[in-house]
């Protein structure tokens, strides 16, 4: 932004400028200059300055040399602007193409960056009518007095190109100065707080006036809290906070409402024994302030601090009158925006605690699991009008629901509440199948004035048959259609010819449909949030879920975890609120032996010296046991020299299932157990005894009795299963679970 600012403050200066590289290369031309000369930038970008205009042989020195050179040379070794008399260069004439006699006037002005000279910047006046006019005010000259009057007019010369010189470097420092300030105010309109305002101070402020410390002080109550800039050592940080009724500058500016200078110590230790320890702790010579007023009110001050004596001028007083407005609108900008933040998180909080009372944990029910999720369409936003709900009903049966009311922000929660609550009272209460119940919500909702407009799937679970089956009934208000995941991984969607949503007919006929549902099997609801997205069809995105669905069951993502997952997967791409419900069937029991047939403590098992150990240390760590020890089974699954079964595979199926064996136990001591941990494999002549010991000898193996299998200790029958004998081994330092496995049979 500041580098396109100079640019176009180079390009509508007034006055001829050309910049040059070290080397004399034209870099640019304003358009005075290209004016001047009837040239475009294309004539002149590129080529060297002195080739551009040959100078004529009255305009070198006794080597051949060009004044003009001469001059750029003097300015680049002093850094310091060079002016060169008055010097006669005739054009030609745009109109008439006949040279005419032009004087003029030259500056060089060296551009410094870090220290190296790095453009040279040419100033031309034309002064052919001042000249042409002094030579025509002299009388005619005579033998003698040619000289006198070629110096005076020569003088006159000099003295004029020194005024322009002046008056250049002055329209200078002004433009750099106008620059800076409208840097500093464009800084300021960006602040988003206090502490990027002061961080513009630093960066622009700071500079533009050439101070060594500055602050920016907010009323407070009774105490001005000065966000202080560069130069805060820990004298100055000590006047960050400044009581109202202190002489120092920014209370007294806060307070008077008008501006104070200070340009030394002998004028700020007059103002007070305050101001005077204040100088003397912070090395400073020279204070101003001036208050930030807006709207007819007091904001704070704006000071700034040097540290040495200085005079201010008018236009000194302009440029910080004119920071401390800016400053001042800043801080109201910013002001409003904290009002405003304030606000939205006020909104925020409320919303939360409206949807921690709307949007409960699901109720739980005997025979299935269910999850729930809801996610916002928006941060300012955390609530809107999609819901869910899982409740059992006075006839006993489980009802879910998952709805849509149209809004995403706190009236459409309030709606969605009073829905949401009239449908649970109906349900409870009125013995009939979803579609009566949708019924009659949709005519309380219109008959108590609501205004509510909504979608809704309600489902009821029925108590389970003789084979474990239950069968789910619901009706569609027109509502996306629900998931069935089956048991066998394949997704169903219950697709049904769409019916009217709440609000627009309450007379409108609905109806029931079924379903039957598994063992282990899922039934899933969802608001379009999720399959719905800009420029996409609604088909596109069913299709889109039915395929995810099947992948992730596939994985083994279920329940919660399946919510979740979908979640995260449009978490960058959902524009709506998203509700999703996820009931699933407990599956049934694997085995109901009874435990003490299996599991008894028993004596040592009856094995040799161990034919290999390892440490368990962690689970990460299990797959390289593992590999060893089927390598070991499979160097050891025959006698020497025993002929092996005529299948070869016999072999291998054998070792994997003593794998399985392997893994059962080893695992069971890492989650169960307690270091040290080991896993032992012992050679017999027909079989292997693996043994996996931990310390945990109070904790013995419990193996799942009647036990839905997502809750664990199943896998202890398969080693059941698999095994010719098994069972636990307690001594006092360790426990040792135990099973001896067959070995592959020889021919």
């Amino acid at each position: 932004m500041a580098r396109d600012l100079y640019a176009q403050l180079f390009a509508a200066l007034p006055t001829p400028h050309v910049a040059v590289d070290p080397d004399m290369v034209v870099v640019d031309a304003n358009d005075a200059y290209l004016g001047m000369f009837g040239m475009t930038r294309a004539d002149v970008v590129g080529r060297d300055i002195v080739s551009l205009f040959p100078p004529d042989p009255g305009s070198l020195d006794v080597d051949g040399t060009p004044f003009i050179l001469q001059s750029f040379q003097r300015a680049a070794a002093s850094r310091r602007p060079d002016p060169m008399p008055v010097a006669r260069y005739d054009i030609a004439d745009r109109d008439t193409g006949v040279p005419r006699e032009r004087y003029w006037s030259h500056l060089a002005v060296p551009v410094v960056a870090d220290d190296e000279v790095v453009l040279m910047v040419q100033v031309l006046t034309e002064v052919t009518d001042y000249v042409l006019g002094q030579q025509a005010a002299l009388p005619t000259p005579t033998e003698g007095t040619w000289r006198a009057r070629a110096e005076e007019v020569e003088a006159r010369m000099l003295a004029r190109a020194g005024e322009v010189s002046r008056a250049r470097a002055a329209e200078s420092d002004a433009l750099a100065l106008r620059a800076a300030l409208a840097e500093a105010a464009l800084g300021m309109a960006q602040a988003r707080d206090l502490a990027e305002l002061r961080g513009v101070l630093v960066d622009r402020g700071l500079r533009t006036v050439g101070a060594t410390t500055g602050a920016i002080g907010v009323l407070r109550g009774r105490v001005v809290s000065q966000a202080i800039t560069t130069g805060a050592d820990d004298a100055i940080a000590a006047y960050a906070e400044i009581p109202l009724d202190s002489e120092l500058i920014p209370a007294a500016v806060t307070v008077g409402r008008r501006p104070v200078l200070l340009g030394d110590r002998a004028v700020g230790g007059a103002s007070g024994a305050g101001m005077a320890e204040m100088f003397e702790a912070t090395g400073l010579h020279a204070v101003v302030g001036y208050p930030l007023l807006a709207g007819g009110e007091t904001l704070g001050a704006l000071t700034f601090g040097w540290d040495h004596p200085r005079s201010f001028s008018p236009a000194d007083e302009d440029v910080f009158s004119a920071l401390a407005a800016q400053c001042a609108q800043a801080l109201v900008r910013i002001r409003a925006r904290d009002a405003e933040q304030a606000r939205a998180v006020q909104a925020v909080e409320m919303s939360e605690a409206l949807q921690r009372s709307l949007l409960t944990e699901p109720t739980q029910h005997p025979g299935c699991t269910v999850a729930a999720r809801y996610r916002p369409a928006g941060l300012l936003a955390q609530i809107g009008g999609d819901w869910f709900d899982s409740f059992t009903t006075a006839a006993g049966l489980v009802d879910v629901v998952v709805g849509d009311v149209s809004g995403h922000d706190q009236d459409a929660a309030a709606l969605m509440g009073q829905a949401r609550n009239l449908l649970r009272g109906i349900a409870y209460t009125v013995d009939e199948p979803p579609a009566a119940v949708v019924g009659q919500l949709d005519r309380a909702l219109a008959d108590l004035g609501t205004g509510v407009y909504a979608t809704l799937v309600l489902a009821c679970l029925e108590e389970p048959d003789e084979r474990e089956v239950r069968v789910v009934r619901w009706t569609n208000a027109g509502h996306p259609a629900p998931l069935v995941v089956r048991a066998d991984g394949r997704v169903e969607l219950l697709d049904t010819r769409p019916e009217l949503m709440l609000g627009v007919d309450p007379a409108a006929r609905r109806s029931d449909h079924r379903a039957e549902l598994a063992p282990g099997e899922t039934l899933l609801l969802y608001t379009d949030g999720l399959v719905e997205r800009r420029g996409t069809d609604l088909d596109d995105g069913t299709a889109w879920l039915v395929a995810t669905v099947g992948a992730a069951t596939a994985a083994g993502v279920r329940g919660g975890d399946l919510c979740d997952h979908l979640l995260d997967l449009v978490a960058q791409e959902a524009e709506d609120d998203i509700a999703l419900l996820a009931l699933q069937l407990d599956p049934a029991p694997v085995l109901t032996r009874d435990r003490d047939d299996l599991w008894l403590p028993a004596a040592t098992p009856p094995v040799p010296a161990p034919a290999q150990q390892w440490a368990l240390t962690d689970l990460r760590g299990l797959a390289a046991v593992r590999r060893a020890a089927r390598q070991l089974l499979l160097d050891t699954a025959l006698p020497t020299g025993a002929a092996g079964p005529e299948d070869p595979d016999v072999v291998e199926d054998t070792v994997e299932q003593v794998v399985l064996v392997i893994d059962e136990l080893a695992s069971n001591a890492l989650r169960h157990g307690r270091p040290p941990a080991r896993l032992e494999v012992f050679d017999r002549a027909d079989s292997w005894v693996v043994v996996a010991a931990d310390a945990a000898v109070e904790r013995l193996p419990e193996p799942a009795v009647d036990r839905p299998a997502a809750e664990g200790g199943h896998g202890l029958y398969l080693v059941a299963d698999l095994s010719l004998t098994h069972g636990v081994d307690v001594t006092p330092e360790d426990k040792q679970v135990w099973a001896e496995v067959p070995k592959p049979p020889t021919s």
